[in-house]
């Protein structure tokens, strides 16, 4: 926000931005297609950034990727090099944040047009440097003209599944896909799973969002078309018979004015000692975004404890039982009762005006 802009006034809801990219370390040129932010690199909240980046021989760009971590005084120092996260001469499009192999550091799908797809699992080397590794399996990598990529749970078993959602070209038809990943003797197995009638063969995705719309603890696909063929928006539900006996949780944290908290990473941990983590991020792909919630199915098991930290590195922890299983849970900030006083406190001043007539205070 340009704090000092005249035409700022937070109480009518005008906020006027300005761009400090450069003053922030992130001006490069880029042909960006990818974006997520959150605490990638580190578990003390604050917001790192990821671009998935197209390339363009003709002017020398290779399409590398772009990791910036959050120095903590308003820079970002690009780490992508370091990471070995560049994937350069490949043509980014979707990114999904996600702790795959459940060992507590966040995990990066990401789609290229017509390339490669990748599964970055992140490591911490001997040295404790931060990496990432691609452990697509060849049929996940297999490239298509995609445009979408979204990890979530939608039939509540525990495991993480990832929807692939492409455009069908005149030649050849581009169905979308799913994938299932499962821990297996410490490694990830990735496995193709049946998608049903969201397969689309000749579907020209442009965009895809997950929401619990109906609220009934199952995840809906929102599917949009479009770009060179109209074709209307579907929407997907998981299939009854998939979902029964699977628990799940919902989490809906809250900044300390009561907005959705954007960047905020949310654990939960269940009675049989899994950890499983969620990013609450806009998410995404093409004309995308994803709802505030973090959403867990947890199969026949039930969380028994959460976490939250928050980007300005607040944090909150609750203890849970059974009782909590397949309900919403709102977590405030820890400051918002701090904030709901100062407004409250506000409320109650008597404001006075001076009758330029009379040279009067009025109320």
């Amino acid at each position: 926000m340009d704090e000092m802009h005249p035409n700022n006034n937070i109480e009518e809801g005008r906020i006027v931005l300005k761009n400090v990219a450069s003053e922030a370390g992130i001006e490069k040129a880029t042909g960006g297609r990818g974006l997520v932010v959150g605490p990638i690199l580190g578990n003390d909240g604050k917001s790192d950034i990821l671009f998935g980046n197209e390339g363009n021989y003709m002017l020398g760009n290779r399409g590398e990727n772009f990791l910036f971590q959050n120095q903590g005084d308003g820079t970002f120092k690009d780490l992508a090099s370091e990471a070995d996260i560049l994937d350069e001469n490949e043509n980014g499009r979707g990114i999904a944040l996600g702790d795959f192999n459940r060992d507590g550091l966040l995990d990066i799908a990401c789609g290229n047009w017509e390339g490669y797809h990748r599964i970055f699992i992140q490591y911490i080397n001997d040295a404790g440097k931060r990496k990432f590794k691609n452990v697509a399996s060849s049929v996940f990598s297999e490239p298509s003209m995609i445009r979408t990529v979204i990890a979530a749970d939608f039939d509540n078993d525990g495991f993480t599944e990832i929807f692939l959602n492409n455009i069908c070209d005149y030649y050849k038809d581009q169905p979308n896909k799913l994938f299932t990943l499962r821990n297996k003797n410490d490694k990830l197995a990735i496995m193709e799973s049946d998608i049903g009638e969201a397969l689309e063969v000749n579907g020209y995705g442009t965009g895809a969002a997950v929401a619990d719309i109906d609220e009934d603890g199952s995840l809906e696909l929102l599917v949009s078309h479009g770009e060179s063929k109209a074709q209307a928006l579907s929407v997907y539900k998981v299939n009854s018979d998939k979902l029964t006996g699977n628990n799940w949780i919902r989490i809906y944290p809250k900044t300390k004015y009561g907005a959705p908290a954007r960047g905020a990473l949310v654990k939960v941990y269940t009675s049989e000692e899994e950890t499983m983590s969620h990013v609450i991020d806009g998410g995404s792909g093409y004309l995308c975004q994803m709802e505030p919630f973090a959403h867990f199915g947890t199969g026949f098991d039930f969380v028994v404890k959460l976490d939250v930290t928050w980007p300005d590195g607040k944090t909150h922890s609750q203890s849970l039982t059974s009782a909590d299983r397949n309900t919403v849970i709102t977590v405030d900030h820890p400051d918002s009762e701090i904030i709901r006083n100062m407004r409250e406190n506000s409320s109650d001043v008597q404001h006075k005006t001076v009758n330029v007539s009379t040279g009067r205070e009025e109320l």
